[in-house]
């Protein structure tokens, strides 16, 4: 093999054990052993532990995110939007909850995507950020039991969202009205903290 196609050989080898294996759990010896290759090599290429499950973690936010992207172009009203929105999610967290959970773990792009939703307020963002945080909560519990059916479990989650929301309405934070929300592909600023 060559140095690119090996590289990305130890990323899909990474990739395929993270998406179902407790991080906690995965070293460098069980994604060498995974791989057919020695410890040694795979250190070669991203140095340490956390260089590789920092790279695994990119790809899998990237892929989430193109998910999110196309799903939610295609919502013909602000109901569908949401619907989109947490469906994508859960159709991700199926493919394992350590997939699932790697992907979101930098919640800002999602929080603001929300935070728009909810009217771009400041109040919508606290809104926001709640909402994601109970998204990304709801789904690992779903990806960890999956008793339910994605469809169900869909509708369970945007109800709760749904009805959060409208207890917050008389603060200004609501859903947009039924025309399709526009979609940015605009990425939030980082934080200089």
């Amino acid at each position: 093999m060559d140095r690119v196609a090996r590289r990305e050989h130890l990323l899909d080898v990474a990739a395929t054990v993270l998406s179902t294996e407790r991080l906690d759990t995965v070293n460098i010896d069980h994604i060498a052993d995974q791989a057919g290759v020695s410890r040694a090599l795979v250190y070669e290429y991203f140095g340490d532990r956390a260089s590789l499950v920092d790279e695994v973690r990119r790809r899998f936010a990237r892929e989430f995110q193109t998910l999110l992207d196309v799903a939610t172009e295609r919502a013909p009203s602000a109901n569908d939007l949401l619907v989109e929105f947490v469906a994508t999610h859960l159709r991700y967290a199926s493919g394992g909850a350590g997939r699932y959970r790697l992907a979101t773990q930098d919640q800002e792009h999602r929080v603001a995507w929300l935070a728009r939703y909810f009217g771009g307020t400041s109040d919508s963002l606290v809104v926001a950020a709640a909402a994601a945080e109970s998204l990304r909560a709801f789904a690992l519990t779903w990806a960890d039991s999956a008793d339910v059916s994605v469809e169900r479990a869909t509708e369970l989650i945007v109800a709760y969202l749904s009805g959060g929301l409208a207890a917050v309405r008389p603060f200004g934070v609501k859903a947009p009205p039924r025309q399709a929300f526009p979609v940015s592909r605009e990425r939030p600023a980082r934080s200089a903290s």
